[in-house]
This record gives C-alpha cells, sequence and structure tokens, in this order.
C-alpha cells in the first residue's frame, strides 16, 4: 500500500487528475516518529525503509517482499532497455550483474478490465507486449516473466529464477525450502 500511495498516478491510474499530491517517504517517517513509540511501529519503520514509488503495480511490491525473503539482491526498478532503435521501455526488474530482466503480468494487464490502454483491444496489447519482450531478449543477457500464482509461492519463485543465476544468501533460505530447491 505505501509503494502505491508513494508511486506518480499516470494516466489511466483511477488517481490521474485528482488535486492530491502524493505523499513523501520524509513525511511518513516523520509523522512515524511523532506517533512513537506505539506497538508495530518498528515494523512500520521497516516498511517506511523498504517501500519506493518505483513499484508500477502491487504484484511488483509483492514480488520485491518475495526478492527479499528469499534473500536474493536487490533488483533495480523501472530501468529503460535501449537499443538501435530507441528506448524499448521500462524494464519491472532489472539484475545489471546477471543482466537480467524479470517482468511481472498481471491479468489486468491484458484483461478488459486493465487500468491502463483501455483504447486498445487484449489482442492489440498482447502483440504490443511480445514485440517488447522479444525487442528485450536482443539486447539482456536473459529474460523472465513472472505472475501472481509464481509470485505468491516462495518456492515457485525460487525454483523458476534461481536458473537465471540469481542466489539466495544463505539465511534465506532454511529446512524444507531449502532442500526442496536442492539448496542443502
Amino acid at each position: 500500500m505505501v509503494d502505491d500511495g508513494l508511486r506518480t498516478a499516470r494516466k489511466g491510474d483511477p488517481r490521474w487528475g485528482w488535486a492530491t499530491s502524493n505523499v513523501d517517504v520524509e513525511t511518513l517517517a516523520s509523522t512515524l516518529q511523532l506517533l512513537a513509540p506505539y506497538a508495530g511501529s518498528v515494523k512500520a519503520q521497516r516498511v517506511l525503509d523498504f517501500c519506493t514509488g518505483k513499484s508500477g503495480s502491487p504484484g511488483e511490491s509483492v514480488a520485491r517482499v518475495q526478492f527479499f525473503a528469499l534473500g536474493f539482491p536487490p533488483p533495480q526498478l523501472q530501468v529503460e532497455i535501449r537499443d538501435e532503435r530507441g528506448s524499448i521501455g521500462y524494464a519491472d526488474f532489472y539484475w545489471p550483474e546477471l543482466d537480467l530482466v524479470v517482468e511481472f503480468d498481471g491479468r489486468s494487464k491484458y484483461g478488459d478490465s486493465r487500468r491502463y490502454q483501455r483504447n486498445l483491444s487484449p489482442r492489440t496489447i498482447l502483440l504490443e507486449e511480445k514485440g517488447r519482450e522479444d525487442r528485450m531478449r536482443r539486447v539482456v543477457a536473459s529474460f523472465a516473466r513472472i505472475d501472481w500464482q509464481k509470485t505468491s509461492n516462495r518456492r515457485v519463485l525460487a525454483s523458476h529464477l534461481l536458473p537465471f543465476g540469481l542466489k539466495p544468501a544463505p539465511r534465506a533460505l532454511q529446512g524444507e525450502t531449502a532442500r526442496a530447491l536442492g539448496i542443502i
């Protein structure tokens, strides 16, 4: 929720055109300090330390939490990817040390109830996204897609991303999950 509150509204977003300004982390942090100490204030501070306005969707925010829980290095967010024709677009997640792009796809990106590109058919959006992906795949070493199903299960997410070179920190995966993934 905090990521979404920090994100600047785009055309098509329900908040677009409202006469409100985005909140910033500094304002939230100072408000938290005025209220502290209270039950949950340490957790609230952790949320503020982790949040960003660069997360493009709730799915991306959840994925970032899962990456952290898995001990993956933090990705760069919304990195512009370019080729000889110019800008291809912004990658949801990018690990420069692996030259890896990971894109989160929620169903609302292509369905009739989508937030953006409402003037285009789902078929057109899918074809444009496929062209964007093809261009990105030509200029980065690795490209992966994740969705709610993969993101909601750490074991599934880890087994999907480990082959791309993401390595969990030793403290992150223990017990049954680590054994199932062949890490220990």
